[in-house]
């Protein structure tokens, strides 16, 4: 009966075997044996265990099929492998097992001797796990799955599979890209790993540099603002004060006058019609007194007329000097209007200090 098993798994074993896959010992060879009984074995516990729900035949028979397939790859080894990993809840890596099995030999078609135990297995295990399509990363990247790098490099050709729950995805290269996703079982997940935009540079502005002075010119000082330092009572508008005030007196002196003018007049007219005219005696004391009166109305007329021009004029000239503001020329030369005297006379003139 073991001579017969050990022949029926050469059989199969070289049956199912790919040209490209690992080639099968010899039947006679020690090894072969080995794995034959070993595999044997691992059925043989395996249906004890499905048929007694035993945990612990269970486990023994996913060793055994273990070893067997770490020597020999062959596809029936692979599915037998896959059912023990999914009798002892081992989902995940009966996902993977099942993928290398499509890298390996396909899908099974429907006349293959492995597509309903592939296809059973394949459905299970599908529903039981997530899954996550990585759609759009950086080239050459590694996928780190709750820190755990997943083999392969982006793009990747499969999905990767996880246990359904919440997980943390990230790149391996220098700039780390972090996604994070709860993902069902059953489920079919995309991510994208998109770097952020990187921000524009901003321009930096050349600041302005002044053109040196030149060394034989004094520098020309800013005139577009008033000089703060420029102290209110100026040579000028002491001037203008002055001036005002000359003017001021000059019309209270000319009021004067204007009244004694008025009051001399007010006496000739008195002197005339008390008596009779000069022409009989002209140096009579009432025609003095009436010759008096008309020399101080006519001078005290001409002086009130004198003083109040010139108290005009002075008003005028110092109001003048004192509001007059001190203005920049284009050139940046400064105009006043200031006073100016001289031996027989003096006046005012416009004044430009550069």
């Amino acid at each position: 009966m073991r001579s017969f098993a050990t022949s029926a798994l050469t059989a199969m074993l070289l049956a199912t075997a790919p040209a490209a896959a690992q080639s099968p010992p010899a039947p006679n060879d020690p090894a072969l044996q080995a794995i034959s009984r070993q595999f044997e074995e691992g059925k043989r516990l395996y249906r004890e265990g499905k048929r007694l729900n035993d945990r612990a035949l269970l486990e023994r028979a996913y060793f055994d099929f273990t070893g067997a397939y770490a020597v020999y790859h062959g596809p029936g080894v692979l599915l037998n492998l896959v059912a023990s990993e999914r009798s002892t809840g081992r989902n995940l890596d009966a996902m993977r097992h099942l993928r290398d099995f499509v890298r390996a030999y396909g899908v099974p078609d429907e006349h293959s001797e492995h597509h309903h135990t592939f296809q059973l297995s394949w459905n299970a295990v599908n529903a039981a796990t997530g899954h996550v399509e990585v759609v759009e990363a950086p080239a050459a990247l590694h996928i780190l799955v709750d820190g755990k790098e997943e083999p392969g490099m982006t793009p990747l050709a499969t999905p990767i599979d996880v246990a359904p729950g919440h997980h943390v995805f990230e790149t391996s290269g220098p700039e780390k890209l972090h996604v994070e996703a709860d993902i069902v079982a059953g489920s079919t997940v995309r991510v994208n790993f998109i770097p952020a935009p990187r921000p524009a540079p901003t321009p930096q502005l050349a600041s302005p540099t002044a053109p040196m002075p030149d060394a034989t010119s004094p520098p020309v000082a800013d005139q577009s603002q008033p000089d703060a330092t420029m102290p209110f009572w100026t040579d000028r508008r002491v001037w203008g004060a002055s001036v005002t005030g000359v003017g001021a007196v000059s019309l209270l002196v000319s009021g004067v006058l204007a009244v004694k003018s008025h009051d001399a007049a007010a006496t000739a007219a008195g002197l005339r019609a008390e008596g009779p005219t000069c022409g009989s005696n002209p140096g009579g004391g009432l025609c003095a007194s009436l010759n008096s009166a008309y020399s101080t109305q006519n001078s005290d007329a001409t002086a009130s007329q004198v003083f109040l021009v010139a108290g005009l004029v002075a008003l005028v000239t110092g109001a003048t000097l004192f509001l007059w503001p001190t203005s920049a020329t284009p050139s940046g030369a400064r105009t006043s209007i200031e006073p100016f005297t001289m031996p027989h006379g003096g006046g005012f003139q416009l004044r430009g200090d550069l």
